[in-house]
């Protein structure tokens, strides 16, 4: 039942705007952020990622409330499971929006960033997309994250997805 009320939350929340709010108001996040440690279902945590990260992507007050609520802990964490790529990912896109244009969240989400460059090295295209977005929202404005990126060896993986010819683009 979590998996499927997840599932449905994430379709809800792509439409953004009031369907966030409600999910908000109701609240959702407290239970959609134990779900990313709490579940064993991939399915689960991936879509509790995708609503985590459509709601802050709307707002910083959003994205301070979910910091707040103790996200980054476990997004961390999934990230550097060896759990299911798609949950992962998903965590990948959720750690994108919480540090988009942030500098609070960015300085907490730096323990992200070595799992982040390892999704990198994932033969899945929205998997290399996600964790790209990632490490851009981390370090625009960030010198310490810059420098985190480049130890984690950022650079290296980067230039080598430049020669894969990726055709999906990432707006930080």
């Amino acid at each position: 039942a979590q998996e499927l009320a997840a599932a449905v939350l994430s379709y809800l929340s792509a439409d953004g705007g009031k369907n966030i709010e409600r999910i908000m108001s109701a609240g959702g996040v407290r239970p959609l952020i134990a779900l990313l440690s709490a579940s064993e279902s991939p399915q689960a945590q991936s879509s509790a990622s995708a609503v985590l990260s459509d709601m802050t992507r709307t707002s910083r007050a959003i994205q301070m409330a979910v910091a707040k609520e103790n996200a980054i802990e476990p997004l961390v964490a999934l990230l550097a499971t060896d759990n299911a790529l798609e949950a992962r990912s998903a965590a990948a896109g959720a750690v994108w929006s919480l540090a988009k244009d942030n500098p609070d969240t960015q300085t907490a989400l730096a323990e992200a960033i070595p799992p982040l460059v390892r999704l990198l090295d994932e033969a899945d295209a929205e998997a290399q997309r996600k964790a790209a977005g990632a490490l851009a929202s981390l370090a625009i404005g960030s010198e310490a994250n810059q420098n985190a990126a480049v130890t984690a060896g950022g650079i290296g993986a980067l230039v080598t997805l430049l020669g894969e010819g990726s055709s999906t683009a990432v707006h930080a």
